[in-house]
């Protein structure tokens, strides 16, 4: 009967759709998290020894980058918990605290003297949780002298963690912050480039998103030049007019694609993206498959090469397909763990 059973399930396994998403696309890879402890430093052995944590998860959607912050104080009792990003002696304070005995809740920012009453808060089994999602657009992004901090390429903030008459700085610079250098697409997408400018494909079952960023500099036109044997694919974004073109060369014929794309987006100055179909015409009619060419690479800023790779695939971790010897592996694992 075990044996019978062993089989069963080894035959389960392997009819499961071949395709699977990446190990490191969770909030262990996505989240950046720092604490506070009862005794002032920055590790917590156990709840009890905390005093607050404060996790940073960014996220982006259609291109803008956005940021939640989540502050949390253990065992609170009428108090309050604060985490603060300062430079040059300018706070930007994000405050969450109790303020019943019945556990009414408060969250609010300050930034640069301004106080703003926003974000949610709640108390739950003695915990005081306060949470805060924001883009660079909003009034309680941190500042500096007037400007939004722009967290992906400066980090010169400290990020400081108060409860009470306990503070500590818990980082020096926001450098470990996965939004910084936009560190956290390598969570879930293929991502190709260096510390300037970056080429993100986030593909999906119908089609392909092609992401060209820069993480500094403020070019005038971007250009992905994408070369397979069977053809050349050329996008020129201009960021700063909201303009994009894309033509395909095939058989030495330049043509426009721009009416097979899917969507386009322009985020001024730093993203270009648009959505290819996994198929499009050439101009002989005939199909060309996009997602299945490997591709040399070139991205060029006002007309200067500014990363290459020989070797870049149209597809993602969520969409690359198992190996059958990869799936056995994977099964006998699996049995072997159940028997022990």
């Amino acid at each position: 009967m075990d044996k019978l059973k062993q089989i069963y399930l080894f035959i389960v396994i392997i009819s499961i759709p071949t395709s699977q998403s990446s190990t490191n696309c969770n909030d262990n890879c996505l989240t950046t998290t720092y604490y506070l402890s009862t005794d002032g430093t920055n590790e917590c052995p156990s709840e009890e020894q905390c005093a607050a944590r404060v996790s940073f998860k960014p996220s982006q959607v259609n291109g803008e980058n956005y940021l939640t912050i989540d502050l949390v104080g253990y065992k609170v009792n009428m108090e309050s918990v604060s985490l603060l990003l300062t430079a040059d002696g300018i706070e930007n304070v994000y405050s969450c605290k109790m303020i019943s005995i019945l556990g009414d809740t408060d969250a609010s920012v300050t930034i640069e003297g301004k106080a703003f009453r926003n974000g949610s808060s709640v108390y739950l089994d003695g915990n005081l949780l306060c949470s805060w999602t924001m883009s660079i657009k909003d009034q309680v992004w941190p500042h500096f002298k007037g400007q939004p901090i722009d967290l992906i390429s400066d980090d010169k903030f400290s990020i400081v963690l108060e409860r009470n008459d306990i503070s500590l700085i818990v980082s020096p610079l926001t450098d470990q912050l996965t939004i910084s250098r936009m560190k956290f697409l390598k969570c879930c997408h293929r991502v190709y480039g260096n510390d300037q400018y970056q080429l993100v494909v986030v593909p999906t079952r119908h089609s392909t998103t092609l992401q060209i960023q820069s993480i500094r500099l403020k070019p005038i036109v971007f250009t992905l030049n994408l070369v397979s044997p069977n053809g050349e694919l050329i996008f020129d974004c201009f960021p700063q007019s909201n303009l994009l073109m894309a033509y395909a060369k095939i058989d030495r014929v330049l043509y426009s694609m721009a009416d097979q794309l899917l969507s386009q987006r322009v985020n001024p100055p730093f993203i270009c993206s648009w959505s290819l179909p996994l198929t499009f015409k050439g101009s002989t009619g005939l199909n060309y498959q996009v997602t299945e060419q490997v591709y040399g690479a070139k991205i060029y800023a006002d007309s200067q090469i500014v990363y290459s790779n020989d070797y870049i695939q149209l597809t993602s971790f969520s969409f690359q397909s198992i190996s059958p010897s990869s799936t056995l592996i994977f099964v006998t694992l699996f049995i072997v763990n159940n028997i022990i």
